[in-house]
């Protein structure tokens, strides 16, 4: 699967993230100075792969069922 690029304007307090948004929602904050225009990647669905992979799961006529 493809990753997605999102742009965020990220603020930093010491080595923790205590604002991230995205530039275009950011445009009338009063701390814009502060902040760092960042690219951050990401998979989507990769967590729901993941979790649909368990064996906890089986197919009945096509439709996927958890086991009790």
């Amino acid at each position: 699967m493809k990753r997605k690029r999102v742009r965020l304007n990220v603020k930093f307090s010491g080595d923790k993230i205590c604002c991230a948004k995205s530039p275009e929602i950011c445009g009338k904050c009063k701390e814009l100075n502060k902040c760092e225009l960042l690219d951050m990647y990401y998979y989507p669905y990769d967590d729901i792969k993941e979790c649909m992979r368990h064996d906890s799961y089986k197919r009945e006529r096509g439709a996927l069922k958890q086991r009790k």
